[in-house]
């Protein structure tokens, strides 16, 4: 199936079975001061949820743009991305966990045709940092019904209890559906059940939202119970046209060849691709690259997708090329084409302070080098006192087979934020 076909088949199983398509939201939040960007389907829901808005209809369904940066450092996997697309659907007050779950299952086995010899299923199992709130044991009977009892999975919080969007909001247990992708595909060997790599999660077949977490960290009761889905429209097509990544499918194989012909490594393609396409994603939605909140993060994408180019001998001027092909493909391309010249300025404008910030640490990168070392009080000092990223840190201590100290260099910069926050008081 097309990144288009699977996204078609999605929206018509749940407009078939009685939910209303509603538009979805920008990536920018609006009215809601916990979140800075969209980062799930539910995110705009969380007035109907909370019961300050009636939606419009019980039963929902959309596809979302996200941008999710808690997950930047995962990028280059087969399955992380800054930028995705959210396939969701909800019940507000109607359907609950077992419609749900026989929902779930019957699009994955039924319309899309995954053997369920291949799915694995979890649900929430409580701990000592929840109390008052219980294990999800509705979930796991209901599963009963569709897998044997070694595919269905109890995790802990952390894994299986969503939410809030946010520092307070809607939240509750959720059960999300695996894919076994085959051995092949097994990254390492691990005791666990699902094995990252090769057990994708593919849905987050329901998030029950029962719950709301006040600021103080309090969970009540919600007026009413409500489901929330969501799954990866590019982890979905991923699977079906057996890709190596999300940033490989059909809808950016043109971008990701014209990279990775330059890059030659798959895991700096997968990066550069996904921090382009969140870059324009951004710039056209209003943001700008700055030193604070939004800003710095669109900034340290294009500077990181810099790196990875600027370190291979790359001139930088190839982004534009890279752009201009990511622009063609990426949906909403009307409104792409629309802030072209806002996208090139900034593109450029970065470029212009990166190869400066280069010209001005060319020397002292040169010496860590020749010194084949870099210790963490030195690699502080090179971030600290010298503007050097430590993205750009990392990368080059490993293009020149140099250890990086990683865990030393993090301590020494949260002492340093720490000292920060306290003279600032």
């Amino acid at each position: 199936m097309t990144t288009e076909e699977v996204r078609q088949a999605f929206l018509e199983y749940f407009l078939e079975r009685d939910h209303r398509l509603v538009e979805p939201s920008g990536i920018i939040p609006k009215d809601d001061s916990t979140l800075m960007f969209i980062n799930s389907g539910m995110a705009p829901m969380k007035p109907y949820f909370t019961g300050q808005l009636r939606p419009p209809y019980p039963r929902l369904v959309n596809i979302q743009d996200c941008i999710r940066f808690v997950d930047v450092g995962s990028i280059g996997d087969s399955y992380h991305g800054t930028s995705f697309r959210m396939m969701g659907s909800w019940s507000f007050g109607d359907y609950f966990k077992e419609r749900a779950i026989e929902l779930a299952f019957d699009l994955i086995t039924g319309t899309f045709g995954i053997p369920a010899e291949r799915l694995s299923g979890t649900v929430f199992v409580t701990d000592e940092s929840m109390p008052g709130v219980p294990s999800d044991e509705e979930s796991a009977r209901i599963w009963e019904r569709f897998l044997p009892s070694n595919r269905i999975i109890g995790r802990p919080p952390e894994d299986n209890f969503w939410g809030p969007a946010g520092i307070s909001g809607p939240c509750g247990p959720c059960t999300e559906i695996f894919f076994d992708r085959g051995e092949e595909f097994a990254e390492r060997e691990v005791d666990d059940v699902l094995v990252p790599g090769r057990h994708i999660e593919i849905w987050n077949a329901g998030v029950f939202m029962q719950y709301f977490k006040d600021e103080a960290g309090v969970f009540s009761p919600l007026p009413m119970k409500c489901v929330d889905t969501g799954a990866g429209l590019e982890r979905f097509a991923m699977i079906f046209q057996n890709r190596a990544s999300i940033h490989e499918i059909d809808q950016y194989e043109k971008p990701y060849q014209l990279i990775d012909q330059r890059i030659g490594d798959a895991i700096w393609s997968r990066i550069i691709l996904d921090h382009l396409k969140t870059s324009i994603l951004m710039i056209r939605e209003g943001i700008t690259p700055s030193n604070t909140r939004e800003g710095y993060l669109l900034r340290r994408a294009l500077r990181r997708a810099m790196i990875g180019v600027y370190l291979r001998g790359i001139s930088l001027t190839i982004l534009q090329e890279w752009v201009e092909s990511l622009s063609e493909v990426i949906d909403d391309k009307d409104l792409t084409l629309r802030h072209k010249s806002e996208i090139a300025h900034w593109l450029s404008e970065e470029r212009t302070g990166f190869e400066s910030l280069m010209r001005r640490s060319g020397k002292y990168l040169d010496k860590v080098a020749a010194a084949k070392e870099l210790d963490a009080q030195h690699a502080f000092t090179l971030k600290t006192g010298m503007g050097i990223p430590e993205d750009l840190l990392e990368e080059f201590c490993s293009q020149h087979n140099i250890p990086f100290p990683k865990t030393e260099f993090l301590r020494l910069i949260e002492e340093h934020k720490e000292i920060s926050r306290r003279q600032k008081k």
